[in-house]
């Protein structure tokens, strides 16, 4: 023992121990494709981030080429938003593993389509007055279909109703509008609401009013003059 109370230790061997090798991450699936992805809405890869990669103790992150399009880790999976200005073309979403031992990547390729559009009104209806007569009739708005277009082409279908069939009934026949007169030609009005129906696309719809009036008709005094 030393003056100073200090022990002294001989050294009689080395022990060495080898620590393991995190191996790196492998991409030993792949990534079923996002095929229609519509702009202004999100989508989530059918596998999650461990069904695709191989690896212990990864974390991951996601890069996509183009703007407009962005993609997170959502419950394990991949989560995928096209903005509503996202061109419709088709994205490279690339997710990389990683850990101590390095990276792998995998894609997947996602194709925005543009979002369906809501019919359109191109024309304009005008007001109808009818005096008031001792018995009905039918009168017609015809071509009203013209005055609506879809800017994606999708077939439009119609309503059309009547706020007071007390005046007139209001029907779809074929490219006019019937618009029927009861008997007793009720004086008073009727809004007609013509509602077009984007039924092929997304179901989305736009509305035009006119009005129908049925008024009591000017009296006309002939004067003639007497011999």
């Amino acid at each position: 023992q030393a003056e100073d109370g200090i022990r002294d230790y001989k050294v009689t061997g080395v022990q060495t121990c080898a620590l393991p090798i995190l191996a790196a991450p492998t991409a030993s699936g792949t990534f079923t494709p996002i095929s229609s992805l519509t702009q202004g809405t999100s989508a989530t890869t059918t596998e999650a981030h461990t069904d695709v990669f191989t690896g212990d103790n990864m974390t991951f992150s996601h890069t996509v080429t183009g703007s407009g399009v962005t993609a997170t880790e959502s419950n394990g999976k991949v989560q995928v938003t096209a903005s509503g200005s996202a061109s419709p073309v088709t994205y490279t979403v690339t997710v990389t593993a990683t850990n101590a031992g390095g990276t792998a990547t995998a894609t997947i390729s996602v194709t925005v389509v543009a979002a369906n559009q809501a019919p359109q009104f191109t024309g304009d209806f005008e007001d109808i007055i009818v005096g008031k007569t001792p018995k009905g009739g039918t009168l017609y708005v015809e071509n009203f279909k013209s005055k609506f277009s879809d800017p994606d082409g999708d077939t439009l279908t119609f309503t059309i109703t009547s706020s007071a069939t007390s005046v007139c009934t209001a029907t779809e026949n074929g490219n006019n509008i019937d618009l029927v007169f009861p008997d007793s030609m009720n004086i008073g009005q009727s809004t007609i609401t013509v509602t077009a129906v984007d039924a092929s696309g997304s179901n989305t719809s736009i509305s035009k009013t006119f009005t129908v009036s049925i008024v009591e008709p000017k009296k006309v005094y002939v004067w003639t003059e007497s011999e």
